[in-house]
């Protein structure tokens, strides 16, 4: 049957880290994105208080966390707990799409329906073209994961977390 798909992402401080004007754009074609596919958008403004409300779901807050959000408002954790509350709370909902705030849809004509394979999957990362010295892996490792990456490479791309899709499934 038809899949329903929805945008995450969060603005917390995205108005300090990006500037006004480009998180004022860019929220707005993320919006625009979402309004013309039918997906919602859902942006998360109050990581604590979505930790607090969904301790049921939600690992125990570290303290790094904890510090993160009294001095800033938002932590990298914020991303997990936003998914998690998600998936758990909205069943009505197939897949999620996790966008960073300074992300943009480069070609807002293709459907995220588009990048979910025919076989069953429950993640949809994205790499980037680029090497990565972030991530070198021993030769052969990459080629075992990802068979179309030669056999002697050390990296395979850049993996982004700033853009990634999550099946509501019980493996996420």
């Amino acid at each position: 049957g038809l899949q329903r798909f929805a945008v995450l992402t969060s603005f917390v401080k995205a108005a300090e880290r990006l500037g006004w004007d480009t998180s004022t754009c860019v929220r707005r074609a993320q919006e625009e994105y979402a309004e013309r596919h039918g997906y919602e958008l859902i942006a998360d403004s109050t990581c604590a208080d979505l930790w607090r409300a969904h301790l049921d779901v939600l690992p125990p807050m570290r303290a790094d966390v904890s510090r993160a959000l009294r001095d800033s408002g938002f932590h990298t954790a914020c991303k997990l707990a936003l998914l998690l509350a998600t998936l758990h709370t909205r069943p009505d909902i197939d897949w999620v799409l996790w966008v960073d705030a300074d992300a943009v849809f480069t070609n807002p004509t293709r459907r995220l329906e588009d990048f979910v394979p025919a076989d069953h999957v429950d993640f949809v990362l994205t790499v980037g073209a680029e090497a990565s010295a972030d991530l070198v892996l021993p030769e052969g490792v990459w080629h075992s994961i990802f068979p179309w990456v030669p056999s002697g490479a050390t990296t395979a791309g850049r993996f982004n977390s700033g853009a990634f899709m999550v099946r509501n499934s019980a493996a996420a």
